[in-house]
């Protein structure tokens, strides 16, 4: 018998080209609309608290992989820190460029698999007679959009690269990956004309490219995983949002995306209601003439402006109005539409207007210092005092407002947040919320003023003597709501010594 027959085949020709290099990851540029900013981002040339990176070849800034993950010792991966983050909407194709290098040799044929720790499906590309030295950019894309209408967040976003060679190790890139409900409404992001003073920022090398300040997203997307399709319309989902989004607004325990990295910490009480720089008795030690209510007060720094940007994300320091906007703007970094309603005392809205312009309309100058006028109102609780010569609240031993304990808890005006046509409403500064919806924002000052005011303070101006009115309060507010753009005409009232309305407005 011949050797065939005993089994023993032929060998092969050895192949005419050896496969000797292999590929290795370098950059990966994610096709975003928006970019993401550092929460602490200084200024416009900060590139880096930008989160995009400049490309040495051609000199252009991406969203450019930084850091890659790496192997320990035992072989085992880990992730490095300071992953950057990037964001996509639920109803966007997700595309990214990923460049390779050919190292140690030419390649002949080489397939390359993209996957991620996530729904998202990339086909395989395969390549062919690869240099030695050479740069190769791939494009993977998904236009399934697994997640659509529904918010996603991943702290750990990978993308998975495997090849068919066995030279070429598995490698990993890691990202935060943000994807949020709807398109950002990045239009709503208040501008006028001066950036830094505002939520809306643009990279100045490249001012077509949009950026969002990271902890909106965080906060937005974190919340609320898997929300925003539970509902059967519209209005619904937005509601089933904001209400997972306020979660650690009710609890009153808002911290920042990466808090504990920052110059300030504010892991521990969280960000701040009245505190610090913005309470009270942040000017005491000033002369009267240098105190400036419009400003917050920093004792190294002097006083610090209103800048919502920098009074939010670098001191952690809110009064309603910021608490307001911050709200607002993490809301429209998920497509959902809000507005604001303030309310005031009657002395609160316009103090010099209502005594000169108004009272003495109907009093007398002289008759008018021995009446009450409607000066302030009081956050509900159940330990005040009420007297002639003004309320008194018992010391506070719980949380009752964002990262305070004992916060301010009387004002002459106050703002919130309203939820669109359903017209529910949202008061950030104290975490509380409505349990119902309303047709229009004098029903939301109804339930409001029941839930969350205790009382109103009228005024004597002759011997500073108060009374107190504890029934039928949005019958003595004015209401603002920028849906409605004007002020309603509420009401201004001048009350007698017995309590009895002389006069309202």
């Amino acid at each position: 018998m011949g050797e065939r027959a005993k089994g023993i085949e032929k060998p092969s020709k050895p192949s005419e080209k050896q496969t000797i290099g292999r590929l290795v990851l370098i950059k990966i540029k994610i096709n975003t609309t928006f970019d993401i900013c550092n929460d602490e981002v200084a200024d416009f040339n900060d590139y880096q608290n930008f989160y995009i990176l400049k490309d040495d070849k051609d000199k252009k800034y991406y969203h450019w992989l930084k850091e890659l993950s790496e192997e320990d010792k035992n072989g085992k991966l880990k992730f490095l820190d300071g992953r950057i983050p990037f964001t996509l909407h639920s109803e966007q194709d997700f595309e990214f460029e990923a460049i390779f290098k050919v190292i140690g040799g030419d390649i002949d044929k080489i397939t390359i698999k993209a996957i991620s720790n996530s729904e998202y499906k990339f086909e395989s590309q395969e390549k062919n007679n690869l240099k030695e030295g050479n740069e190769i950019p791939l494009t993977f894309k998904d236009t399934k959009q697994p997640y659509k209408g529904a918010i996603q967040y991943f702290e750990n976003f990978n993308l998975i690269f495997d090849f068919t060679d066995a030279k070429c190790p598995r490698q990993i890139a890691v990202f935060r990956l943000y994807l949020t409900w709807k398109k950002p409404l990045w239009d709503n992001f208040f501008d006028n004309g001066k950036q830094k003073t505002t939520m809306k920022i643009k990279f100045m090398p490249n001012e077509n490219k949009k950026c969002i300040i990271e902890t909106l997203l965080w906060l937005g997307c974190k919340y609320s995983i898997g929300k925003g399709k539970g509902g059967s319309t519209d209005d619904e989902n937005k509601k089933e949002i904001l209400d997972a989004i306020f979660k650690p607004f009710s609890d009153k325990k808002v911290v920042r995306a990466r808090e504990g990295k920052y110059e300030r910490n504010w892991t521990e009480e969280g960000l701040g209601y009245w505190r610090g720089i913005s309470a009270v008795d942040a000017q005491d030690k000033l002369p009267i003439s240098e105190r400036n209510p419009y400003f917050f007060y920093d004792p190294e720094k002097g006083h610090i402006s209103r800048d919502f940007r920098i009074v939010v994300f670098q001191y952690g320091e809110f009064r309603c109005g910021e608490w307001a906007m911050f709200l607002q703007h993490i809301l429209w970094a998920q497509n959902i539409e809000t507005s604001q309603l303030s309310i005031y005392s009657g002395i609160g809205f316009n103090q010099s207007y209502y005594k000169s312009h108004i009272l003495y309309k109907e009093i007398s100058p002289e008759e008018l210092e021995f009446y009450y006028a409607n000066r302030e109102f009081y956050v509900k609780d159940d330990k005040w005092t009420f007297s002639s010569k003004g309320p008194i609240l018992a010391p506070s031993t719980t949380n009752r407002a964002q990262g305070n304990k004992n916060p301010l808890h009387q004002f002459m005006d106050h703002v919130f947040c309203i939820l669109g046509d359903n017209r529910s409403w949202y008061d950030p500064s104290y975490g509380s919320k409505s349990k119902k919806y309303f047709n229009n924002s004098k029903d939301i000052l109804v339930d409001y003023s029941k839930e969350a005011l205790h009382g109103i303070g009228y005024y004597e101006f002759k011997n500073k003597l108060y009374k107190t009115i504890t029934s039928n309060l949005n019958n003595h507010l004015i209401r603002e709501s920028d849906i409605e753009g004007k002020f309603s005409k509420g009401v201004i009232a001048v009350i007698d010594k017995n309590g009895k309305t002389i006069s309202t407005f």
